[in-house]
């Protein structure tokens, strides 16, 4: 739902699974995926999009995982 691909992109439902995922990991892993996915795009595949990004890389650090930290401390402090 993300992106689009073989159905009509959805936002909504694209977040709706990415927080499913966290849900039943809790590790913030997904969230780190889901913000990297968000900050360098895919082409043809997922626009890059900071501010999603942001949005789930500091979920990822909220969850305590550390890479998620970095990354969102790199975006947020230059």
């Amino acid at each position: 739902y993300a992106n689009g691909v073989g159905i009509k992109a959805d936002d909504d439902k694209a977040t709706w699974y990415f927080k499913r995922s966290s849900a039943i990991s809790r590790t913030g892993y997904s969230e780190y995926w889901a913000g990297m996915m968000f900050l360098n795009g895919e082409e043809g595949f997922i626009e890059k999009n900071k501010q999603k990004a942001l949005h789930w890389l500091n979920l990822s650090c909220m969850e305590g995982f550390d890479t998620g930290c970095e990354e969102f401390e790199k975006l947020t402090n230059g």
